[in-house]
């Protein structure tokens, strides 16, 4: 069987769809000896297409390239069959219905247009594997169609992150990370609330601790949704304010090896987002075996399960205090470590490969006995 596959997201490796698509089917490879995945990306070798190319990109010129190299299933990582249906099976995966549920993410009239047609579209599709059961509620939610067409299938983290870096010193002095640090990895639009993580680490943390906040991660987008991310590069970045003994370093996207050296030496990782699909950066603190302190939102109680300690967004001094109580207090923050290290190897790209396979397999015998 021909399995044909949009790849555009190859081209932004540090994002969530981006990570899902590499790692899923590289996996997919090692795995699979009997169907043949043709994977598509734009033309120019790692382009991104926004906007309108995008869009023509995806409902013009790749249905054309699949009809033409005759694929027998397309799986789209992220929801963007065609609009106007397609003989060839689809399946799609939803990560989150972030832009369907926020408007902020649908502000122009351009983006509004695309949003809903990708809702009405998806309900078409033939399949949808998504990465969260909190996500497989809001997708049936958006669409109204039964549970049933909605399958749940996990992310993981980099194999990477599952050992120890043998050069990890070399790493964070070359990131000029000599104090203790909490970090952050992910993006920098509002849900992620990064702006209260600042907050409440120059408010109660850096007066008073010699502790640093490393942020990982960046803009993947010129758009209003990132204020979060200009206030880091234009009143934090790097700096140590006098009086203080902490600072803000901010890294921007790095290497799997070095992210997984600074997640191994941090003192916890801290992620206070409002919403979410699934959260690979959890699992990466999860697989480094680190103390993890997280919003206390449905789906990271689903992924974190007991690994980690969760916080209420609605009190600044409750998640003041949890980190205080990390950096302060060794045998809380080892406990921590350890509820960490009893959920490692749960996600892996082996186990959500054979699942993806078992789809693609169903398919192949409902195409035979047609």
């Amino acid at each position: 069987m021909k399995i044909g596959v949009n790849a555009r997201f190859l081209a932004k490796p540090y994002t969530g769809i981006g990570q899902y698509t590499r790692f899923l089917f590289d996996e997919l490879s090692k795995i699979d000896h009997e169907n043949k995945y043709i994977l598509i990306e734009p033309k120019k070798s790692g382009s991104f297409l926004t906007g309108f190319k995008k869009t023509y990109w995806e409902q013009c010129t790749l249905p054309k390239i699949f009809k033409k190299k005759k694929v027998d299933l397309v799986h789209s990582p992220y929801p963007c069959n065609p609009w106007f249906g397609s003989k060839i099976p689809q399946i799609i995966t939803i990560h989150d219905t972030i832009p369907w549920d926020m408007p902020e993410y649908r502000k122009t009239f351009l983006s509004k247009l695309y949003h809903s047609r990708t809702k009405n579209a998806a309900k078409k599709a033939d399949l949808i594997i998504t990465v969260s059961e909190v996500s497989k509620k809001d997708i049936v939610r958006n669409l109204g169609i039964s549970p049933d067409k909605v399958k749940v299938i996990y992310n993981a983290a980099s194999p990477v992150f599952s050992h120890k870096i043998p050069e990890s010193e070399n790493i964070l002095k070359k990131h000029n990370l000599e104090k203790p640090y909490i970090l952050y990895v992910g993006g920098y639009d509002e849900r992620k609330n990064v702006k209260l993580l600042l907050d409440i680490y120059n408010n109660n943390i850096a007066p008073t601790h010699g502790v640093d906040l490393v942020m990982v991660g960046g803009k993947l987008h010129n758009q209003d949704l990132y204020s979060s991310f200009d206030s880091l590069t234009q009143n934090h970045n790097n700096s140590t304010i006098e009086s203080r003994n902490g600072g803000v370093k901010s890294l921007g996207f790095l290497p799997d090896e070095e992210l997984a050296a600074i997640y191994q030496n941090c003192l916890c990782f801290c992620h206070l987002s409002k919403k979410e699909g699934f959260n690979i950066p959890i699992v990466e603190a999860i697989e480094s075996e680190v103390p993890i302190v997280l919003s206390d939102i449905e789906v990271h109680r689903e992924i974190a399960k007991d690994a980690a300690t969760f916080v209420d967004l609605k009190s600044n001094e409750e998640i003041a205090k949890t980190l205080e109580r990390v950096i302060t207090d060794e045998t809380y923050r080892a406990g921590l470590a350890e509820k960490s290290a009893s959920l490692k190897g749960h996600y892996s790209w082996d186990k959500s490969a054979k699942e993806h396979l078992k789809i693609y397999h169903a398919y192949s015998l409902t195409r035979s006995t047609d």
